[in-house]
């Protein structure tokens, strides 16, 4: 690599972590009203409040931030943003979290909390399901995660009743111009890897 390309690539690594930083930074406008919270669709399933993770992350908490579910089981449906008097990016935040806390699972870092691993595996069969078919198919992702999990029977008996409403196709319905979906995900592959060979490097060059 010359040294103009090996001085970009540095640019342009520096300013993703830049510009991670500056989102994290904007948790400091939180004063912890709890109004997120109060109308988060998945709050009855989260181990901490938005409200207390963005504390964390104003903390620069990072690593305890990303201990929790809240980061896994957050829809990204942006009803805390939309009821945030402080415009605070929570949903941005919260993807940051869930993209460096799933690179280290990736990087075998991190195993991630035994009571996430089932939300983790989620994640990765969902990206899967919906770079193969351009759109999720719910009996594909449905099968792959009871079979992975070991949950065989999870739900197994709703499954009639959404057949006949009509909520569980047979046949999956593709996208126009998948080959061309699929090049995004490829793409975000070259780049994570890019990135790894940069971090590694630069961990050597400090031993």
């Amino acid at each position: 690599m010359s040294t103009n390309n090996s001085h970009k690539s540095q640019n342009s690594h520096d300013h993703d972590k830049d510009s991670d930083s500056h989102v994290y930074e904007e948790a400091h406008k939180c004063y912890q009203c709890g109004k997120c919270f109060a109308g988060c669709p998945m709050s009855d399933v989260m181990d901490i409040s938005p409200t207390h993770l963005m504390r964390l992350v104003h903390l620069n908490e990072i690593k305890e931030a990303m201990s929790y579910n809240t980061i896994w089981v957050c829809a990204a449906c942006e009803s805390c943003m939309t009821r945030c008097p402080q415009q605070v990016p929570i949903v941005e935040i919260m993807d940051l979290l869930r993209q460096k806390a799933f690179k280290k699972i990736q990087n075998g870092e991190s195993d991630g909390e035994e009571s996430i691993k089932n939300v983790v595996l989620a994640h990765k069969l969902f990206l899967e399901n919906v770079k193969f078919f351009g759109r999720v198919f719910e009996p594909a992702l449905a099968g792959m995660y009871n079979l992975q999990s070991l949950d065989w029977f999870k739900d197994v008996e709703k499954g009639p009743s959404m057949f006949f409403k009509g909520k569980l196709p047979i046949i999956p319905h593709r996208i126009k111009g998948i080959k061309s979906f699929k090049k995004i995900f490829d793409n975000c592959k070259r780049k994570h890897e890019n990135e790894n060979e940069h971090e590694h490097k630069h961990e050597h060059e400090h031993e």
